[in-house]
């Protein structure tokens, strides 16, 4: 029998199973109809279970997705920084030929000033010599430092790695410089180690390098011609990879250099941020529970952006050994998990919020809290529990930007979500206090407070115009 609870104004929808447990007390002859009861309940809870399967496969393909995306940017990243790097080199050769240049011009100008009484001055000597002899005698990095040599070196170690020139550095082996020992092997490809630096790289693959460039150089690269390659120093040569090579360290520097406490980081920020859609949301579906919060100037209260931090015991950096063990292993990391999944979110109020509101939304998710407790004990579902902690002191509360990163939801209206944004907040909303104090004064504009956005008198700020909104993370 269905029944109908109404709680201010929510209706909840909720089933009496009590009759299962007294069909099993009955007879015989009432077995027949519990089992069916029961199968159907079982393909009930099949239907369930393929719908989440097929949530989980649209969440799956929605990762990979932004997996790829991950790594095209990161591409990209490298590829400017590629690019960064070679206008560094190109000024630094400039500058390098023009102190060579003005020491050329000094020599012909001192030779044209002299007696020209037919032996034939430097400049007529230089301009009689053959070109690669003079680079064979001569040769220094200077003179060779041109937008052609390097692009030549760059071209024969993107060739020797086997990588074009938009591809990020190729990861090291485990052990080793080349796929393969065999040096006559058609597809052996250089794997350099970047983390042992320039001179262990040097050592192990750079003299096969060099003659690489001087027997193979035109396969990869034409900008120099054949004469030109076999009369360049090797000295030379092996400088022009040095530079090269840098340059796809800083690169492989860029991809994966990232320390453990960038990452951690950055997962913290994605969890609350995930965590603060969902308790937005969840606001939004039950907030005529509080009759108060349903009329518009509340609007703001639902965005994303404007809840308070939730903090989890998985953010510290803590260690655990399993009590069944002396070592920390598998069992012990999945142990530890549990206990922090089990333990409750940590509320962390924002400073700008008035006490109203805080005891607006305390009111709510008190209601949030039995409607859900019901739904779980008949239907299975689980929520993390929250509790309100210490709040977020002045200094580290900012007012959120409502138009800085604005999500999808948060810009159009969406039938089964949050309505279209952004919201700005308004005045009455805001603790005065923090507001006018050191640390509020710079959201003392119209970007941020309603009224004066609307036409209102705004008040002039103590501190300036109106910052930024800083990382969203910390705003609530």
């Amino acid at each position: 029998m269905a029944v109908r609870h109404n709680l201010n104004d929510t209706h909840i929808l909720t089933f009496d199973l009590s009759g299962v447990s007294a069909l099993g007390s009955r007879g015989h002859a009432g077995q027949s109809g519990s089992s069916r009861q029961l199968t159907d309940m079982i393909m009930g809870l099949r239907t369930k279970l393929e719908a989440v399967e097929d949530k989980t496969l649209q969440m799956e393909g929605s990762i990979a997705n932004l997996t790829r995306e991950n790594r095209h940017m990161n591409k990209k990243i490298a590829e400017l920084t590629s690019k960064n790097e070679e206008l560094k080199i190109a000024i630094a050769e400039c500058g390098s030929r023009v102190v060579h240049l003005e020491g050329v011009l000094e020599d012909l100008a001192e030779d044209l000033a002299g007696p020209v009484d037919g032996q034939g001055s430097q400049a007529a000597q230089i301009s009689n010599t053959d070109p690669v002899e003079l680079v064979k005698t001569s040769a220094t990095l200077a003179d060779m430092s041109t937008t052609d040599f390097f692009a030549c070196m760059r071209a024969v170690m993107q060739g020797l790695m086997g990588i074009d020139k938009k591809d990020p550095p190729p990861k090291p082996m485990k052990q080793g410089y080349w796929s393969t020992p065999d040096p006559a092997h058609p597809n052996r490809l250089l794997r350099p180690r970047w983390e042992e630096g320039w001179e262990s790289n040097r050592v192990a693959w750079g003299s096969d390098a060099v003659q690489k460039v001087k027997a193979d150089a035109r396969r990869f690269s034409s900008v120099l011609s054949q004469e030109m390659l076999d009369a360049l120093p090797e000295d030379v040569i092996m400088k022009g990879i040095n530079t090269t090579f840098n340059t796809h360290l800083k690169n492989w520097k860029a991809i994966n250099d990232s320390t453990a406490a960038d990452r951690k980081l950055k997962a913290q920020k994605a969890r609350r941020h995930t965590r603060k859609g969902k308790k937005a949301l969840e606001r939004y579906k039950y907030r005529q529970a509080v009759p108060e919060l349903c009329t518009p100037e509340f609007s703001f209260i639902f965005q994303a952006r404007y809840q308070s931090t939730d903090e989890s015991d998985d953010e510290e950096d803590a260690s655990a050994l399993d009590p069944n063990t002396d070592v920390e292993g598998d069992a012990t990391t999945k142990a530890r998990k549990k206990r922090q999944r089990d333990r409750p979110w940590v509320q962390r109020t924002p400073a700008w919020r008035t006490a109203e509101v805080n005891g607006l939304l305390d009111r709510l998710d008190a209601a949030i809290t039995a409607i859900l407790d019901e739904k779980e004990s008949t239907q299975g579902n689980s929520r993390h529990a929250r509790v309100r902690g210490s709040a977020r002191d002045a200094a580290s509360t900012r007012l959120p930007d409502p138009f800085q990163r604005a999500s999808k939801k948060e810009k159009n209206d969406d039938e089964d979500g949050i309505p279209g944004g952004p919201f700005r907040i308004p005045l009455s909303m805001v603790n005065r206090e923090w507001l006018d104090g050191p640390h509020g004064s710079r959201y003392r504009s119209a970007a941020y407070i309603h009224e004066w956005a609307s036409g209102g008198q705004q008040e002039v700020a103590v501190g300036g115009q109106h910052g930024d909104g800083g990382e969203e993370e910390e705003q609530g």
